[in-house]
């Protein structure tokens, strides 16, 4: 058990038994891990007010900025409960830099049951090549132009992703991240911390045309996380994938870059109609993706003992001491639910200081 200021006692636990609330070994392992422990204090702070008959681990995946929810609508299928959230589709309740979206969220993850699944691509706007322009990140430069709300909002979100697929991770659930092939979010400090510490444990990355699973376009993607079988994504295109992905390049709703060349003679690419359209995941990846993530599951035994490791302390510091997950106004939210009594901190630290 990690000892300090975050630790917590099994005595501390008696309190609330129950299936939402963080075991030990899952907050230890958090505190561990460099997680904020305002973050601890948020779960703490809904499994307190979740009723008795809503407390339960009954998501078989959840599925994050969903879009078009293919995944969703995939799971379904099967009969598996699935939790969603999107901003276009659920407003602020779906909005992951919102005080009640991303309580929403962490509440979604903690109903995750053991062995399911936190799957999602976090808007991808500001790491991919076409727009590097405006939003001038680079390896070397990885926060980009922060002057620009949209390069801000983006640093926030990634990192609060990465935080709630570390609180998945300490329950026995999958984390599993997608990004097109020219993103460089893979090179953001927290992302890269995220996967040093997981080695323990399992990291692993896959690159593969999603056009090979019936996209309109060949569109290189990357698909990380800790999903023991990510490399069974790696596909071909065959010869009738591009045969159909050349025949949609003459149609305009499939296009998704546009090239003109200035009066200089310079080339200038610019996305097109298909740019926002191509973000959706065509049903053929989704569909595999159910069938493999069922077969994975009942292929392994004793899985909750097979995927959480030992609470250990951090391969290195947490970067930037999570500065940029913003949690700022959730910790005032919390100092003001304590100090009314609609909630009874039981961490020692991480509240007040």
């Amino acid at each position: 058990m990690a000892s300090g200021a975050g630790s917590r006692s099994q005595k501390d636990r008696s309190w609330k038994n129950t299936p939402l609330a963080l075991s030990v070994r899952s907050a230890n392992l958090l505190v561990s891990w460099g997680v904020p422990l305002i973050l601890l204090h948020l779960c703490d702070s809904i499994a307190q007010e979740v009723p008795r008959s809503e407390n339960r681990r009954d998501l078989a995946v959840v599925d994050a900025f969903c879009g078009q929810a293919e995944i969703t609508r995939a799971f379904r299928d099967v009969g598996a409960k699935v939790g969603y959230f999107d901003l276009e589709l659920m407003g602020e309740e779906g909005d992951i830099l919102s005080m009640t979206g991303f309580r929403n969220m962490v509440k979604m993850i903690l109903r995750l049951r053991v062995g399911g699944l936190l799957i999602g691509g976090p808007p991808c706007g500001s790491w991919v090549w076409i727009n590097s322009a405006t939003h001038q990140r680079r390896k070397f430069r990885i926060f980009g132009n922060t002057k620009l709300d949209y390069v801000k909002a983006a640093n926030t979100i990634t990192c609060r992703f990465i935080l709630l697929g570390l609180l998945a991770i300490s329950r026995a659930a999958f984390f599993a991240g997608e990004q097109p092939g020219s993103s460089i979010m893979l090179s953001y400090p927290y992302m890269i911390y995220m996967a040093t510490i997981l080695q323990q444990l399992y990291w692993d990355k896959v690159r593969f045309p999603m056009g090979a699973y019936g996209h309109p376009s060949t569109k290189p993607t990357i698909l990380f996380g800790t999903l023991p079988y990510l490399q069974k994504f790696h596909r071909k295109l065959t010869n009738k994938d591009k045969r159909r992905i050349a025949k949609n390049k003459a149609i305009k709703k499939f296009q998704t870059v546009r090239k003109t060349v200035s009066k200089s003679g310079k080339v200038q690419v610019t996305g097109s109609y298909g740019l926002k359209r191509s973000a959706a995941y065509p049903p053929g990846f989704a569909r595999f993706l159910v069938k493999t993530h069922l077969n994975s599951l009942a292929n392994t035994k004793h899985l909750e003992k097979k995927y959480i490791p030992s609470p250990a302390d951090p391969a290195r510091q947490a970067p930037f001491n999570w500065r940029h997950a913003g949690l700022a106004e959730i910790k005032h939210s919390l100092q003001r639910k304590a100090c009314d009594g609609s909630y009874t901190p039981i961490l020692r630290s991480g509240l007040h200081d």
